[in-house]
């Protein structure tokens, strides 16, 4: 957890809502990064308040997708994954594309002048290389196309939407290597709309969207990659990553609850033992099944469930 993660009070705010804005915010700039767990003691010390509104505070969060419950574990910071990325973007990818064509036609001049201005400050942040300096640049820039399209219904649409964008927004900014392309992107849009252009702003919305799609996605599945080798390295050494299917055939296995070791179940078979930590069900039903047939890659899966 960041040591800088600070409550900023609101007298206008009741505690809990203060809390919640504030831990929603971290987990959306990634201060709260996916898969980290919130307890709710430490929370509670860090920000200075009682454990109450932060327990209100992660309820609301869990039910915002932002925070997953795991049984006899708590609270964590809900994954970025595929699915939910993609349901967010395809409608994103729509909004936007519709944005840029009705700002060709009713952007006034005086909105094209602060959209050029947010571009050059787009690029300048991006020489920064400070993330949430260039995220925030990027969302103004945005938001004056959307202003522009004088829609009041599709500006709360997007702006409903904005804030669910932003976790994603924020991984592909974080990835230096995709800077140089946004600019470009960002600069063929405003180009555009200069020249009222609905096809080519329409169509460079999208594959500005495609491209960020693309790139979040090789982030998930490389650190996905990065937890399979790790596991199948601490579990069999080198072995474990260069042949993932290993079979696994031991005389005993043993599975221990990380926070309930006591109910510890057994099953006996020779005199070799193995022990397996795991939170998880999913183990105990498969040795139950068929002890002897227990393949590697289903457990290395169900560990990476956690």
């Amino acid at each position: 957890m960041q040591d800088n993660l600070q409550v900023t009070m609101d007298e206008f705010l009741p505690l809990r809502d203060v809390v919640f804005n504030t831990l929603r915010q971290a987990i959306l700039t990634g201060e709260l990064k996916p898969g980290e767990r919130l307890m709710e003691i430490h929370l509670a010390n860090k920000l200075g308040v009682s454990r109450t509104p932060i327990r209100e505070a992660i309820r609301k969060l869990e039910l915002e997708g932002l925070v997953t419950m795991i049984p006899r574990r708590g609270a964590e910071v809900a994954q970025i994954t595929e699915k939910s990325m993609n349901d967010v973007l395809e409608v994103r990818r729509a909004m936007d594309a519709l944005c840029v064509e009705l700002a060709c036609d009713r952007i006034t001049p005086e909105e094209l002048q602060e959209l050029k201005k947010a571009c050059d400050n787009f690029e300048a942040a991006v020489k920064t290389q400070d993330v949430k300096q260039i995220a925030r640049a990027d969302v103004a820039l945005h938001d004056i196309i959307v202003q522009a399209t004088g829609n009041q219904r599709l500006i709360q649409l997007v702006n409903n939407l904005s804030e669910q964008m932003y976790r994603y927004r924020f991984e592909y900014i974080k990835d230096f290597s995709q800077h140089d392309r946004l600019v470009e992107e960002h600069k063929v849009i405003y180009q555009a709309i200069v020249k009222k252009d609905k096809e080519t702003a329409s169509n460079m919305a999208k594959v500005h969207i495609d491209n960020q799609k693309k790139a979040i996605i090789r982030l998930c599945r490389l650190v996905q990659g990065w937890k399979v080798a790790v596991v199948a390295l601490a579990c069999y050494g080198w072995w474990g990553v260069i042949y993932p299917e290993l079979t696994m055939l031991p005389s005993t296995y043993e599975i221990v609850y990380e926070e309930q070791a006591e109910e510890t179940k057994t099953v006996q078979k020779d005199a070799e033992v193995v022990k397996w930590n795991s939170d998880s069900q999913i183990y105990w039903k498969l040795l139950e099944a068929d002890p002897e047939q227990i393949h590697f890659k289903s457990r290395l899966l169900a560990m990476l469930k956690r």
